[in-house]
């Protein structure tokens, strides 16, 4: 059996849940413990980055983790694109989160 994909972030003890780390929560400010965020999302945006120091193309998007918990920004893999109907996997790879579409 397959493990699904997960990355981190935070929660807070009112129960809100972020992708990016930090100390306090930004909604209410409340401190925040190491959570894990499941890898199931949506991808809801796309962007290709053209113009950047290595001069190769990427893409980037946000996606929403399952249950509208947090959005995440994300390099993109594979093709997918971003209408709020793609589902993706995310996962943590070297301090970067990647989605690929889901096979």
């Amino acid at each position: 059996m397959r493990r699904r994909a997960s990355i981190p972030g935070v929660r807070c003890a009112r129960g809100h849940v972020h992708a990016q780390a930090g100390t306090h929560c930004p909604e209410c400010d409340a401190p925040t413990r190491s959570a894990r965020l499941a890898g199931d999302a949506i991808l809801v945006l796309v962007t290709t980055v053209r113009i950047n120091p290595s001069g190769a193309p990427f893409r980037l998007g946000v996606a929403v983790t399952r249950g509208g918990r947090a959005r995440v920004l994300c390099l993109i893999e594979g093709n997918v694109r971003g209408l709020g109907r793609d589902r993706v996997q995310l996962e943590e790879r070297d301090g970067v989160v990647v989605a690929r579409g889901e096979r």
